[in-house]
């Protein structure tokens, strides 16, 4: 089986730097993201342009077992059609996609795969535009997450209740803010996240 890396950098989504490092995250290693395809869409496109070149050669390099990954699900297509379209194209491939901000796995033999798809490219998209927006309004480019898929916040409270992960790879790999997490969690290191109280100490 080989993991096959996939970018777009546009308008709207995280920077090259952002996706590589969820990805890795998410246990590609070196070799994984070494050859990688990417899009870089900087300029207006032209009537009947194709918009993502390289999210074709992926699907057409793809075969049976492989995996597609993604830092998330937007950054496959603009539009929810357009992604659906690519799901079902890499579908006959045999191959299947995989999300790294949410852990997800599309694959052929999986029947609700298209629905479960549908829904997450629909809430991020969505969650996309309302960022794209705020930071028009505030000027931060952080994400502060809370506009996320009641999924997205249960996994990326899993993350952040691991101690062994920091807090920048937390937030590489789930695209939320340090902030936004304490504001819903906690902060990390209290009695909360397993820690004593205080001048307490615990029985051997």
């Amino acid at each position: 089986m080989r993991k096959l890396a996939y970018l777009c950098i546009r308008k709207g989504l995280p920077p090259e730097d952002a996706q590589r490092a969820a990805l890795s995250a998410a246990g590609l290693g070196c070799a994984d993201l070494d050859e990688v395809w990417v899009d870089r869409i900087e300029r207006k496109l032209r009537p009947g342009q194709n918009p993502q070149p390289e999210r074709i050669h992926v699907w057409q390099a793809a075969e049976d077992g492989d995996e597609v990954w993604v830092a998330r699900p937007g950054v496959l297509a603009s539009t929810m059609e357009d992604g659906l379209a690519f799901l079902a194209s890499l579908a006959e491939t045999g191959a299947a996609l995989c999300i790294a901000s949410t852990g997800r796995r599309y694959s052929q033999a999986d029947p609700t795969s298209v629905i479960r798809f549908a829904a997450d490219i629909a809430a991020d998209l969505r969650a996309a535009t309302l960022e794209q927006a705020r930071r028009k309004i505030s000027g931060t480019r952080r994400p502060r997450g809370s506009s996320f898929a009641d999924e997205t916040w249960e996994w990326a409270g899993d993350n952040w209740r691991n101690a062994a992960l920091t807090q920048k790879q937390i937030e590489d790999r789930t695209g939320i803010s340090g902030t936004a997490l304490r504001r819903r969690f906690g902060k990390r290191g209290t009695p909360r996240f397993g820690k004593p109280p205080k001048g307490k100490r615990t029985k051997p």
